[in-house]
């Protein structure tokens, strides 16, 4: 019996102490700095200059930086497949480039925010701010000409959500696919970063979808390693009205994968949103087949 009281006892001051903690780190949520959407860089095949393979080199053996910007490399002569990474002093502005057999293979052109966003609560074992940054890849065909122009959301928050103008390109540089991703939506990253912040839990990921009726952003949201007695969430927000559409925990999960909304707790209207929006939406390896992948 006492082991039973000291183990309820004890259940009980963690109840007491995360929701005591939670209350105390919620401060000024609804009062977070408004931040702007990062503008995705206007890329295509006119904006892509190559420096040689030699030109990379010989910056690399001067004296750094040069003209700002700092070389490295893992190219050696023994190398057949290696890469050199150009970046200015404050890590906001980069470059690499990747070779096979000396022949440009590929190209990441990396951009940070300069909006740096503070979370409101203190989670000191997890990133407490961090800014938005877009990553673009550019892929190349074996004779050099480029096949593809692909940019992602890239910051601790987001896993490859994919954003501004896609292109894919023929051999003899004809644009032969295009995707435009940022007008779908209206809502950016730190708007969803505000919702994700009223929950209160110390980590999460954010990603992001369309078709052609609907754009929607969804959150994954899990408890401190520690915390036995926290649910991890999944959220659902239309980006039109920024309406939630679902908030549901870990144990729902298997409801909303079997597609039983009925059973979710859900207004019919959500419900609705949700059947109409099923009836639409393609899977991503199909809506970025012709460039080669997600």
């Amino acid at each position: 019996m006492k082991l039973f009281e000291k183990l309820y006892t004890s259940s009980l001051y963690i109840i007491i102490f995360i929701s005591q903690s939670a209350i105390a780190q919620t401060a000024d949520k609804d009062n977070l700095k408004n931040f702007s959407r990062m503008k995705s860089p206007q890329i295509t095949s006119n904006d892509i200059v190559i420096p040689t393979y030699e030109n990379l080199m010989n910056n690399v053996r001067k004296v750094q930086p040069v003209n700002g910007y700092f070389y490295s490399t893992t190219c050696k002569p023994t190398n057949l497949s290696c890469f050199y990474s150009v970046e200015n002093k404050e890590k906001n502005d980069g470059k690499i480039y990747g070779f096979e057999n000396k022949k440009i293979n590929y190209v990441i052109i990396g951009k940070k925010d300069q909006q740096v966003y503070k979370r409101p609560t203190e989670n000191k074992e997890f990133p407490q701010e961090f800014s938005d940054g877009i990553s673009t890849y550019v892929y190349f065909y074996p004779s050099g000409a480029i096949h593809t122009i692909k940019q992602f959301g890239s910051n601790g928050k987001v896993t490859s959500i994919p954003v501004g103008t896609w292109y894919a390109y023929s051999e003899k540089g004809k644009i032969t696919h295009k995707i435009e991703h940022d007008q779908r939506f209206k809502m950016n990253l730190y708007d969803i970063l505000k919702i994700a912040e009223r929950k209160d839990l110390p980590d999460f990921s954010i990603s992001r979808k369309f078709n052609n009726i609907n754009s929607f952003w969804s959150i994954y949201l899990k408890p401190h390693y520690k915390d036995n007695i926290t649910k991890s969430r999944q959220i659902l927000i239309d980006d039109k009205s920024g309406k939630i559409i679902y908030d549901i925990s870990k144990d729902q999960e298997k409801l909303l994968n079997a597609k039983n909304y009925e059973s979710l707790g859900l207004n019919e209207e959500n419900i609705k949103w949700l059947k109409n929006n099923d009836l639409h939406q393609i899977s991503d390896s199909e809506l970025y087949s012709p460039f080669g992948g997600h």
